[in-house]
């Protein structure tokens, strides 16, 4: 080994004390802001998590970027005028190469999975206008993907701007099917059938179609949904489009009326019952605790190992009603935990269960906890708490998540069950406990949705007003925020942190 002067020890001492202060006061600053959140110090944790992300090319946290866009401008609570500045200055500090952010851009802008507002689209259309003209034909050599017309078309139906894609189209005949799928996700369906009726042999009308019908149920107006559904041609398509629906409808009124419907398919159906509809048709007889009416539908399904899942579920369903957990460790059976898939499938089997037995007022959870194996716990926990939760049992949920929490750490596996407990927590004011779950899985579009939450800064509750609970930190906290806040506020003050 080469000397070494005392300069360069000096050196080596005064660099490393360094790292180590840095290092400490971004722990300092995550503690705080999860101690006592605020709307913005949660938004600036989501874009420190998206900015981690270990894709060499920065893919992942283009997606997550956009995504954080999206929730910011869908919940109304920051002006998109403050944010879309930020979001370029995070988009060119991770990506600073003008032809890898278009290529990164090109496929995700305005993506027809969950698409920006019309404030949004419009910046991107204007940064992607200005990032194509930067790029040359040597670039192209390169990189096919430095095109932006299929994601400016997209994103200038996003906005609904028909004058916008009749000059963009012109030029760009070959994007049709990209602003014709984004206008229908908007809602501009007819403006849609306009772009796709001037080519006849256009080849992908159903799928103009099916945006179109998922703006529909993003509006929740459930007639226009199953007259939609109606429209259908072919059985199987409403079938379909049907299961999706109701896996997705926002109100239990909703799903009611969409099974309704899939009865009167049903009634229409000589033979074996399609899957779609059997999916339905046997969760809910099962949440009824109804027996035969769920012995008669298993029977009535086609020999299918694809209709498997459903038979699974339905009986987990039925074992959470009627309190019968033999029946559910009979279901789960001796599955591979060590298996990724195995155990996600196993564990939203015994969430299943979890949320059946809640919905019946059942109160035998450490029952249910009993008759399964230690990995599944947790999920099931968080599947109770997130349940008694949405009913508006705060307190319940906050026992539930105490025991949740009591099994121990996190575990490395990413289940659904935490990101929906993640929400409620949020939802029921335990902001601090929401931030730990979407940390642990470095989730940066759930932190967005819990920053947009926090209607009003909550740093104007005092450390000691987040743990006394008397009333004059309550009125304190009232006084600090502004008038529609008061709620948000004053959930804040309940929200104690439980870790």
């Amino acid at each position: 080994m080469l000397p070494q002067s005392d300069s360069t020890h000096r050196l080596m001492r005064s660099l490393l004390a360094l790292l180590l202060l840095l290092a400490a006061a971004t722990g300092a600053k995550a503690d705080t802001c999860q101690s006592a959140p605020t709307r913005d110090c949660v938004l600036e944790m989501a874009f420190e998590v998206a900015a981690d992300e270990t894709s060499s090319d920065g893919a992942f946290f283009v997606q997550d970027l956009l995504d954080i866009a999206r929730i910011v401008e869908s919940s109304g609570t920051i002006p998109m005028e403050d944010f879309a500045p930020i979001f370029f200055d995070r988009l060119q500090a991770r990506v600073p190469s003008g032809s890898t952010q278009l290529s990164l851009l090109s496929g995700r802008a305005c993506g027809l999975i969950y698409g920006p507002g019309p404030v949004m689209s419009a910046r991107l259309i204007d940064h992607l206008s200005s990032l194509e003209a930067t790029v040359t034909d040597e670039d192209r050599r390169f990189d096919d993907r430095l095109d932006a017309s299929g994601a400016i078309a997209r994103c200038l139906g996003a906005r609904g701007d028909m004058a916008g894609l009749e000059t963009h189209l012109a030029d760009h005949p070959d994007r049709v099917f990209s602003a014709a799928t984004a206008l229908a996700l908007a809602g501009h369906l007819d403006e849609a059938r306009s772009l796709t009726s001037l080519m006849p042999e256009f080849p992908e009308k159903h799928q103009v179609e099916w945006f179109g019908f998922r703006h529909v149920l993003a509006t929740g107006e459930i007639d226009a949904l199953i007259a939609t559904i109606s429209a259908l041609p072919k059985a199987q398509m409403r079938y379909h489009w049907l299961g999706y629906a109701t896996e997705r409808a926002a109100t239990p009124a909703q799903k009611d009326r969409l099974k309704a419907y899939a009865n009167e398919l049903a009634a229409e159906v000589d033979g074996p019952l399609p899957r779609r509809l059997f999916g339905i048709l046997v969760k809910d007889a099962a949440k009824d605790g109804d027996w035969e009416g769920t012995l008669d539908l298993v029977a009535r399904v086609a020999p299918d190992p694809l209709n498997a899942d459903y038979v699974q579920e339905a009986f987990a369903i039925l074992a959470g009603v009627t309190g019968d957990y033999d029946m559910l460790s009979g279901v789960i059976g001796t599955a591979d935990l060590e298996d990724i898939r195995t155990k996600h499938k196993t564990a939203a089997i015994a969430a299943a269960a979890a949320r059946a037995a809640h919905g019946a007022g059942r109160t035998d959870l450490d029952d249910l906890l009993d008759h399964l194996d230690f990995d599944l716990r947790m999920p099931t926990l968080a599947a109770w708490a997130t349940a008694q939760f949405d009913a508006g049992d705060i307190a319940g949920g906050t026992a539930t998540y105490r025991q949740f929490r009591a099994l121990g750490p996190l575990p490395r596996e990413t289940f659904r069950q935490f990101r929906d407990l993640s929400r409620a927590l949020a939802k029921a004011g335990h902001t601090s406990d929401a931030i730990h779950i979407a940390t642990a899985y470095r989730d940066a579009p759930l932190l967005a949705e819990i920053a947009v939450t926090l209607d009003c800064p909550s740093a104007a509750l005092s450390a000691q007003a987040r743990v006394t609970l008397n009333r004059a930190p309550l009125r304190r906290a009232a006084r600090a925020c502004a008038g529609g806040c008061t709620r948000v506020c004053t959930a804040g003050v309940r929200g104690v942190y439980l870790g």
